[in-house]
This record gives structure tokens, sequence and C-alpha cells, in this order.
């Protein structure tokens, strides 16, 4: 659920390439840009807000906070988070709903060293 929360502004940023596409002009230059804002969302702002701040805004609403796996109280750095990122496209890519070994990790969480636990705040 908190991936689907964090999905929102990306169909969002595709909403008004679909609907500038039928401008003349403006559709050439506006769905490249587009395109990069959903890249640097999904890639540089997402794994920001999981490395300063335990998770994006999905994973705060539900309760969730990725962590290190030998540090349940700290946070993870820029780089496991891209990590993470590019763990969520192999599961997109082998199944998303693959999920792992005894402790329920998927591919970006295993690749990473992270584990997304839940918080009571």
């Amino acid at each position: 659920m908190a991936v689907l929360l964090d999905v929102v502004p990306l169909i969002g940023f595709c909403i008004v390439a679909f609907v500038l596409a039928f401008v003349p002009l403006v559709g050439c230059l506006v769905f490249p840009l587009i395109s990069l804002l959903g890249f640097a969302y999904g890639f540089l702002f997402i794994p920001y807000c999981e490395s300063h701040y335990g998770g994006s805004f999905g994973k705060k609403i539900m309760k969730l906070r990725i962590v290190p796996e030998d540090d349940p109280n700290g946070r993870i750095d820029f780089g496991t988070a891209i990590l993470r990122r590019v763990g969520h496209i192999l599961n997109f890519t082998i199944g998303y709903l693959l999920v792992l070994g005894g402790d329920r990790k998927h591919v970006g969480d295993m690749i990473s060293k992270s584990v997304c636990i839940k918080v009571d705040r």
C-alpha cells in the first residue's frame, strides 16, 4: 500500500504529460521534461526521503520505516536507498509479490541489506 501511495505523484506527472501532448509544440517539449521529473522523483527524491527520514511519505502514512539490518534504530544512507530502488525494478520484472525467506524481504531489501519495519509513530 505504501508503494501505491508513493506512485500517486508519478500518475499525476503522466496525466499532465498526456493532456499537454495534445497541445501543438508544447507536447514535444513537455514529454521529455515530465519523463525527467518522473525519473528524478523515483531515483532521487524517494531515496532521499528514505535515507534522511526513514521512508517516503507513503511509508510514513503506513507507519513503516526503512532501517539497516544490523541497526533497527539507524538510518540507511543514500547509496543503500538507491540499491533499494534498483531492487524495486527487479521486483517489477520478476514479480512484485516475490518475497523470499523467513524474513519476508523483497529483492531490494536483500540487495541493500535493509529491512522495512513497522513503527508506532
